[in-house]
């Protein structure tokens, strides 16, 4: 952390953070996340700084509320892995940490739809993935039926879905969850495929331009985003219809190519990440 945060007067910024982290309802996040927050928040001005970044801070974590979260239920499920129970007795365990949160539950229906055979099928098969944003995603990693060898890493910046993601995906073999703000510290390791699921909108209803950022940033060579257009009234329709355009301007200026996916509850975008400066035959 660096210093003080100068907005009219003088707040020491470490003593904000360290005050705001040990509460708590904030101490799941990533410190780099409040002090992000922070900055942001004072930039407009130092009047009840304190407050406003937790209001901010609150509006983050909505972003991400689970309806119901277990770790000794995720710990269950380890354990059947490690005991060698079925795919069966698996799924079952995977799906119910799946319908703990609102997108990865209106999702489930879907996995068996095929949802990521057509996603392969555009961007092939990856041998390594980075969930960005990762929530609860993780655990849909039986239906993607990736090879045994493939590496998938999982990034959130809330340590509870960081702690239950991290278990399973270190039970199952296939990678691990790391805490980390993408805005303050992007992943730099190349990857085949990023997936930025249902996360988008979120970013770019915090902070515009947030989500952009994000994709500009991806490290993968292929990066799948997707918006929602399920469960949602005229109103949220109107915005997100205005988001999607947005995005598909900005992906046609910086040259990016992509495809869409439409989805029931989602619409999926699979962007082919430019080639670096220089590169080609």
């Amino acid at each position: 952390m660096q210093g003080r945060i100068v907005s009219g007067e003088e707040i020491d910024v470490d003593d904000l953070v360290g005050s705001i982290a040990a509460s708590p309802k904030y101490r799941v996040l990533d410190e780099a996340t409040i002090e992000r927050v922070a900055r942001q928040v004072a930039a407009t001005g130092s009047a009840r700084l304190d407050k406003r970044v937790r209001r901010e801070l609150h509006h983050v974590l909505a972003a991400y509320h689970l309806s119901r979260f277990s770790l000794p239920t995720v710990d269950r499920l380890v354990a059947a892995i490690g005991r060698g129970a079925s795919d069966e007795a698996v799924r079952a365990g995977c799906s119910e940490v799946l319908s703990w949160h609102a997108t990865t539950r209106e999702r489930y229906p879907l996995l068996s739809e095929g949802y990521y055979e057509r996603l392969f099928a555009v961007t092939g098969a990856p041998r390594t993935v980075a969930d960005l944003a990762a929530a609860v995603h993780p655990f849909e990693w039986r239906w993607t039926q990736l090879p045994a060898e493939s590496s998938y890493v999982a990034y959130d910046i809330n340590r509870t879905f960081v702690v239950a993601a991290d278990r399973y995906l270190r039970a199952e073999g296939a990678g691990r969850a790391e805490q980390r703000d993408l805005l303050v510290e992007p992943p730099i390791e190349s990857v085949d495929l990023a997936l930025f699921l249902m996360t988008y909108h979120c970013l770019e209803q915090q902070l515009p331009g947030a989500g952009w950022r994000v994709i500009e940033r991806s490290p993968g060579r292929w990066s799948a985003v997707s918006l929602p257009v399920a469960s949602l009234g005229n109103r949220q329709r109107a915005r997100f219809g205005i988001l999607a355009g947005e995005l598909e301007a900005r992906l046609t200026e910086s040259g990016r190519r992509y495809l869409v996916q439409e989805w029931e509850t989602e619409r999926l975008y699979l962007i082919e990440q430019p080639a670096p400066t220089g590169a080609g035959g």
